[in-house]
């Protein structure tokens, strides 16, 4: 009777590879964290995810991954307080005090600083804009201005209509929402670079002041509060400040 040999040999490589499947199937799940920010910080936080999950991956690992939740500063901070189940927590500076206080947050770090930025229809002329009074005339020679409605609770639409409010404007068009039309765009640098069919011309002048500061936070009630610590240990690098600061949260 001839013997196959090889077989034992066969056996070996089938049940280390069983072994290595069942190893795999039985491995923990990956993590999912969940962002919670402000619109106008959410395509840098995008970025980040991404460039975070890349970093961290290797071999057969598959996580973390992540989920996002956006909209105004009022929502995310009453989903918050509502106590959705965030992970990390990007809102304003003065919004994230109020959820430290009441012990919804921890770990707060300073984020960044969010401007206005100025654009126009994709393809328009891009007037000067590196003074106030070319700003002011820049706007007012388009006649239109379009911006988020500040009674949606967003804070850069509150921002923008404080510039508005002063006298020289006082004959200018406004169009609140999302119809711009030929209308002179003002809003968050972030949203506007994410943004289809609009030209960013610039920020506004410094004199303006027109900029929001923003905190990032772990969530008290995270589920996973060592990999949310990590992801914000790691977004906070210096070498990441160009990225932030590339989608509109300078740093």
């Amino acid at each position: 009777m001839k013997m196959d040999y090889r077989l034992p040999q066969r056996l070996g490589i089938g049940a280390a590879l069983a072994l290595a499947l069942s190893t795999v199937a039985a491995a923990e799940p990956a993590p999912v964290l969940n962002i919670y920010a402000t619109g106008v910080a959410q395509n840098a936080a995008r970025v980040m995810q991404v460039n975070y999950a890349k970093a961290v991956r290797k071999g057969w690992e598959n996580g973390p991954n992540f989920t996002q939740t956006g909209g105004t500063d009022s929502r995310v901070v009453s989903l918050i307080k509502e106590g959705a189940p965030a992970d990390i927590v990007i809102v304003q500076t003065s919004e994230m005090a109020g959820l430290e206080k009441a012990g919804l947050v921890k770990s707060v770090k300073p984020l960044g600083r969010v401007e206005i930025a100025y654009g126009v229809k994709a393809g328009a002329p891009r007037p000067d804009i590196s003074t106030y009074p070319k700003f002011r005339d820049a706007l007012l020679a388009n006649g239109a201005v379009a911006y988020t409605d500040p009674k949606s609770g967003s804070a850069g639409g509150k921002l923008v209509e404080s510039v508005l409010d002063k006298p020289e404007f006082a004959n200018l068009k406004r169009v609140v929402g999302a119809a711009r039309g030929d209308a002179v765009w003002l809003e968050a640098a972030g949203q506007m670079r994410g943004a289809y069919g609009v030209d960013e011309v610039g920020l506004l002048p410094a004199s303006l002041n027109a900029n929001l500061q923003f905190s990032i936070a772990v969530a008290t009630n995270s589920k996973h509060p060592a990999e949310a610590q990590a992801f914000q240990n790691y977004v906070l690098q210096p070498q990441f400040n160009k990225t932030w600061t590339q989608w509109g949260v300078a740093r």
